[in-house]
């Protein structure tokens, strides 16, 4: 057994002939094909490995705020100021939301 799918479709199979719980046979073959997952190591998830997507080149100004007020957020910037420092941004959608975001909150917190 090399990953945790593999186990998942094995345990599915074998918990349908557990009517009540299983028989020391069951839990015996069971405890073993855990113990064959845990000595493969942790198995790594494509999901896991994925990197969040980008985001979209915004194609309207309120997507581009939106981005923008996300960004300063996560910089630190409280949801209300962020709001303000959007409404006060000049909309640029050739300029990247995020990049305009860190460089507009270094400029007020200067």
């Amino acid at each position: 057994m090399s990953d945790l799918t593999t186990f998942l479709a094995w345990f599915s199979g074998i918990t349908e002939n557990i009517k009540k719980q299983p028989t020391p046979a069951q839990w015996a073959k069971i405890k073993a094909k855990i113990a064959e997952l845990e000595a493969s190591g942790p198995q790594s998830s494509p999901v896991a490995q994925a990197a969040p997507p980008k985001p979209q080149k915004p194609k309207t100004a309120t997507a581009w705020k939106a981005q923008y007020i996300e960004a300063l957020m996560a910089l630190g910037v409280d949801d209300e100021s962020a709001k303000d420092f959007a409404d006060m941004a000049t909309v640029d959608l050739n300029r990247n939301p995020a990049e305009a975001a860190k460089a507009d909150s270094a400029s007020m917190l200067n």
